[in-house]
């Protein structure tokens, strides 16, 4: 609720409160999985992966992460333009480099770790910042 501080540690999922049947689906999953472990002996590692974005994303078609989306209204606007951005741009963010991403899943599945594990990064970026970051990026290109 606080966007300055979020939690976002594994165990702030319960007890739980999800605000839509995805994140419901998310939950039931992993109790899912951790249900097959308990009862078939299955090895199991789960993982909650937090905006992961990298070059084969989409950018074009409805789907696309923040970064993909940003990155394209920008370039798209005219000189001295406007781009539409949801919301007041102060929610907050983290996002996670595909490559990271997979390292972060290789050690996972390395490990003797079940999880829930979040694999993303702990440094949070406003919408506006974001905006900010690519803006600042494209000016210099």
């Amino acid at each position: 609720m606080d966007p300055d501080s979020p939690k976002c540690s594994e165990d702030s999922a319960y007890p739980a409160q999800p605000d839509s049947e995805y994140g419901w689906e998310k939950l039931f999953s992993e109790r899912l999985y951790l249900s097959y472990q308990r009862n078939h002996g299955l090895e199991i590692h789960i993982a909650r992966f937090h905006n992961i974005f990298g070059p084969e994303g989409a950018w074009n078609d409805g789907r696309e992460k923040a970064p993909a989306a940003l990155c394209r209204k920008i370039a798209q606007a005219k000189d001295g333009g406007e781009i539409e951005i949801w919301g007041d741009g102060k929610q907050t963010r983290s996002f996670l480099y595909i490559d990271e991403c997979l390292e972060g899943v290789r050690r996972l599945m390395e490990s003797d770790f079940t999880g829930p594990v979040n694999i993303g990064s702990e440094e949070m970026v406003t919408i506006n910042q974001l905006a900010e970051i690519i803006m600042a990026l494209q000016e210099r290109n």
